[in-house]
């Protein structure tokens, strides 16, 4: 703050100051106060808006990264959902192709039985 020394409008002689000079010096430290407070008034404001905003960001941030991972969830579900509807086509070939296996075991030991009876 700057202040203009208070003995530049003195009376002359005198060396105290008038009481429009200390009334001048005042209304400046009151000015300077009025300013001071302001601009901290507008810093704890901004700060507020800063905080709120950093809340917001950080909800969203929060929000974004429970998304990502619900739909990284789906995917790997999807994707085990296809993996087991191809093991299950797998099993069921595998199935047919053992019944086929044992439709013919049992044909060829009829064959082999009747062969067996047809020899006595």
């Amino acid at each position: 703050m700057h202040t203009k020394d208070m003995t530049d409008s003195t009376v002359q002689g005198d060396e105290s100051p008038t009481r429009t000079d200390m009334a001048r010096q005042v209304g400046k430290w009151h000015n300077d106060l009025t300013v001071t407070f302001q601009a901290r008034n507008k810093i704890q404001k901004q700060e507020e808006e800063l905080k709120e905003g950093q809340s917001m960001l950080l909800t969203e941030y929060r929000h974004k990264r429970q998304q990502l991972t619900v739909e990284t969830e789906e995917e790997q579900m999807e994707e085990e959902t296809e993996l087991l509807r191809k093991l299950r086509l797998e099993l069921s070939a595998i199935e047919r192709k053992r019944r086929q296996m044992e439709e013919q075991e049992r044909r060829l030991k009829q064959k082999i039985e009747r062969h067996r009876s047809s020899k006595k």
